[in-house]
Formats: C-alpha cells, sequence, structure tokens
C-alpha cells in the first residue's frame, strides 16, 4: 500500500524478463529513494546477461490506456521514460505528456541494451523524439546515443561538451551525456544546464564489477526521485550518481554471475 506522503514516480519503459534492468531496475531505484513507482509498460523483452532474445511489443493504445489509468489515480511528481521502441509508441506518449509539461521529465533515449541488442524497432526515430525531448526536463544519453541524436562523434571529453551543447539548443533542455564508454580511467559524465548555459564535469574513478546491466535506467530512475523533491537538476544528478556509486560497490561483494545493479 501507498503511503500517501509518498511522492510519486512514473516509469515509462520496457520489461526485462532478468530483473535487471528496464522497468524492474526503475522500481528497485524508486522503491529504495522512498518514492512510489507507478508504470507504463512499452514492450516484453526475453533477456538475460548474455543478450535479448526476444520483444514483444505493447499496442500504443494499451501503452495509452495504462498511462490514462495511473494519471486518474492521483499525483504524479516526476517521469522517467526509458524504452519505448515504436515511432507509434513515442508519438502516443508524446502526445499525453503535452498535457502534463509541469512535471519533471527524465528521458533515458534508450537504443542498444548492454549486451549490443537493439532495443528499438524503428531505427529512424529522430523526428519523433525530437517533439518529446522538448518537454524533458533532462535527457541522459550514453555516448552512442548522444553521437545518433547529435550527428556527431564522440571521442574525448571535449567533444562530450560539444555534443551536450548541441543537443541542448537542439532540444531546448538539459542534457546529461554519460561517459562510461570512453577508455579513461576515470568515468566523466558531462552535464550541461538549458538554463544556466553551463557545464558540469561528474567524475569518479571507474568501479571494477560486473553489474553493468541496468546503470542508465537506475540512475535516471534516481534523479527522476531526487526531482520529486524540488532539488536543482545539477543536485539531483549528483546525488543519483552518488547512490548509484553506492550500489556499484556493494555489487563488487556480489556472486561473480550477479550483472545488474541490485538497487
Amino acid at each position: 500500500m501507498k503511503n500517501p506522503n509518498q511522492r510519486t514516480v512514473l516509469s515509462i519503459a520496457g520489461s526485462d524478463s532478468s530483473g535487471g534492468a528496464g522497468i524492474q531496475a526503475d522500481i528497485r531505484a524508486i522503491t529504495h529513494l522512498d518514492c512510489h513507482a507507478a508504470t507504463a509498460i512499452t514492450a516484453l523483452t526475453a533477456q538475460n546477461s548474455q543478450g535479448v532474445q526476444a520483444i514483444s511489443e505493447v499496442s500504443a493504445s494499451f501503452v495509452l490506456a495504462q498511462l490514462k489509468a495511473i494519471f486518474a489515480e492521483g499525483a504524479i511528481h516526476a517521469i522517467k521514460i526509458g524504452m519505448l521502441y515504436s515511432i507509434e509508441i513515442i508519438n502516443t506518449v508524446t502526445h499525453f505528456l503535452n498535457h502534463h509539461t509541469t512535471i519533471p521529465i527524465v528521458v533515458d533515449p534508450v537504443m542498444v541494451a548492454t549486451s549490443g541488442d537493439f532495443l528499438i524497432k524503428d531505427t529512424h526515430l529522430k523526428e519523433s523524439y525530437h517533439d518529446l525531448f522538448a518537454f524533458a526536463t533532462l535527457i541522459t544519453p550514453n555516448l552512442p546515443e548522444a553521437e545518433y541524436f547529435s550527428d556527431s562523434k564522440i571521442n574525448t571529453l571535449l567533444d562530450m561538451k560539444k555534443a551536450a551543447k548541441t543537443l541542448s539548443e537542439r532540444y531546448q533542455c538539459s542534457v546529461l551525456i554519460k561517459g562510461g564508454h570512453l577508455e579513461d580511467k576515470q568515468a566523466t559524465d558531462i552535464f550541461y544546464s538549458h538554463s544556466e548555459k553551463r557545464y558540469i564535469e561528474y567524475q569518479q574513478v571507474r568501479i571494477n564489477t560486473n553489474c553493468t546491466h541496468g546503470t542508465g535506467c537506475v540512475l535516471s530512475s534516481a534523479i527522476a526521485s531526487f526531482l520529486t523533491q524540488d532539488k536543482e537538476i545539477s543536485e539531483a544528478i549528483r546525488l543519483a550518481k552518488q547512490y548509484l556509486t553506492e550500489q556499484l560497490m556493494s555489487c563488487r561483494a556480489a556472486p561473480l554471475d550477479t550483472h545488474f545493479v541490485r538497487g
């Protein structure tokens, strides 16, 4: 039963049968941070640490039905958006959120799983995402996603900064580019504030762990959870990254066959 004083975070994302990423990871992180997790499932995936074996698309009409049911129940204090899978679903979610633009929205534009498998049905999504990003408080692409949406190649921190600014100007939102794919001793994420027109670098030493499945899901859900507390975006990111680091550190003591952040 929901605590009446709890803030509610809505996750709009795909289901991961392994429980490691997707909406399952979102629920763990949101709940762990003392918020109530509401969900709208966009796709069902059969996957594990070895990869994605199958994807079953949820119809856009059923995604809409879930959203209507959730918003009819009570207040939503933040929204995290992950895997949307198809242009029809992106357009449906975008049209619905057009009526709820005052809510903080964190978009993690999931396109490829950690295993390298595609999590999208259509590969030409830029135009559809353009309208969705316009509603976002923050988007959190990883390097390949940032390259795709910024039409640029990213090999250095300077490239990351240029791409973050390009995305912010193009989509009129703040941007956090996750730098985990760069082969540096430190993992550096670049935040560009749309309102303040400034950069913040979040740096930390890489953590040696097998638990990499679901890290992006946990981070974006944690950011959304902290935004329900009226935190500034940069502070919500800092707290979310601190939370993710704590979870990754705890994973180092987990069995070797554990591949996801436990939250």
